[in-house]
């Protein structure tokens, strides 16, 4: 999907998230069947780094998805549903996998934001 090698691409349940420290971006691309009409409509969404505050990974648990969302200065697209927010996605592979795309991504706004 990439060449760069700075890219990284998570890829969730029903969405495929990409970061991209040199644009300073993050897409989310939501697609699939069971995804929300609400954010297939607005897919492929290019989130700028600069507008995040942070980014969250909740595990999994025997009750619960995990889940990534990202947290917008301007709390545009956010809703209570993670169904619904259109900054957010569930987690297919359990801790591994998007708890190391939310700590790089977590990493770089800290490096980015202001001392």
């Amino acid at each position: 999907m990439t060449t760069d090698p700075h890219v990284l691409v998570h890829r969730g349940l029903g969405c495929t998230a990409v970061f991209d420290p040199i644009e300073r971006t993050v897409t989310l691309f939501h697609f699939g069947i069971l995804t929300h009409r609400c954010k297939k409509r607005i897919s492929p969404r290019v989130i700028p780094l600069a507008d995040v505050t942070a980014i969250t990974h909740s595990k999994e648990s025997c009750f619960k998805r995990g889940s990534i969302r990202l947290e917008r200065r301007s709390g545009a697209g956010y809703h209570s549903n993670i169904l619904k927010d259109v900054n957010g996605y569930f987690d297919v592979d359990g801790d591994t996998e998007g708890e190391m795309f939310a700590q790089a991504i977590s990493l770089f706004i800290e490096q980015q934001s202001p001392p």
